[in-house]
């Protein structure tokens, strides 16, 4: 297994939510999902994000021309917690592979096995376009 340093991708929400969690583990959803702020449970991380349909769509948009989902930027790192991040705690990812995206799209990335200290970032904090989570031991 060949643990993650960081990796960047971007994606669609559907839902407009982003899950963090043991790929093994029961995912255990949280009470307080929906709402503006991260949520999390001993196993699992809610962040709420742009959802795919806000977009704006031009006025010349044609009409037979799907319109794109909008996209949000996603990058897990492990390293030193940083400073200021809006969220800080713990994850238990006994498995070592930790799920992130949500029910239409995910990765599984290799992290290290264990009880993680997480810090989660969004830009900006409402409709984030950007989430950083970094994972530590």
């Amino acid at each position: 297994m060949r643990v993650i340093e960081t990796e960047t991708w971007k994606q669609p929400f559907q839902w407009g939510l982003l899950l963090a969690f043991d790929s093994e583990a029961d995912r255990n959803l949280l009470e307080g999902v929906g709402t503006d702020g991260i949520v999390s449970s001993a196993t699992c991380i809610a962040v709420p994000v742009l959802h795919a349909q806000d977009v704006e769509i031009p006025d010349d948009w044609p009409d037979d021309e799907d319109v794109p989902d909008a996209e949000v930027e996603v990058t897990v790192t492990i390293g030193s917690l940083p400073s200021g991040a809006e969220f800080v705690g713990t994850l238990a990812c006994p498995s070592g592979r930790l799920n992130v995206g949500d029910g239409e799209s995910s990765r599984v990335l290799d992290v290290p096995a264990g009880v993680l200290a997480v810090a989660v970032s969004r830009e900006p904090i409402q409709f984030a376009e950007s989430v950083t989570i970094t994972v530590s031991t």
